[in-house]
């Protein structure tokens, strides 16, 4: 037997049927110096089509687009702290609450082994995440278009 075919909802709606709408797009990459390329070597893309564009329109909108480049590169620049293979291990001790210090195990052989919190990390992933949220109006303002 094959699956039924879900039957869309007509006529206006109700409030229990309302939901805000919410999508969560990521993009992942193994090293943080890839999401500084694409935007470093799309920056001077965007000025090459903001000097051939004549319309204000277009104009606005890419220069959005370089602000917007230019943002999140500066925000990678700044705000990532474990992405510094030194610096990394500062982070993560502080991160759990502890000194930035190193400790000796011994293991049934007698291996010693000395540790810090970076041994005991993976390598970083990084994400870049864009939450496109549409949000419902007013109760007043749904009202008015005819939900009950």
């Amino acid at each position: 037997m094959g699956k039924k075919a879900k039957v869309l909802k007509t006529g206006a709606p109700k409030f229990k049927d309302l939901k805000e709408f919410e999508q969560v797009i990521v993009v992942e990459g193994s090293n943080l110096d890839q999401f500084q390329n694409v935007l470093t070597y799309a920056l001077p893309e965007l000025g090459r089509k903001l000097a051939r564009v004549h319309y204000e329109s277009g104009k606005s909108e890419l220069v959005n687009s370089i602000n917007l480049a230019t943002s999140i590169n500066i925000a990678l620049n700044d705000q990532i702290e474990v992405s510094n293979y030194h610096q990394q291990r500062r982070v993560l001790s502080k991160h759990n609450g502890f000194e930035d210090t190193t400790w000796t195990t011994t293991d049934k052989c007698n291996t010693t082994r000395t540790s810090d919190f970076q041994d005991l990390y993976e390598t970083p992933k990084y994400e870049i995440i864009v939450r496109v949220v549409v949000p419902l109006k007013s109760k007043e303002e749904l009202t008015k278009l005819g939900v009950k």
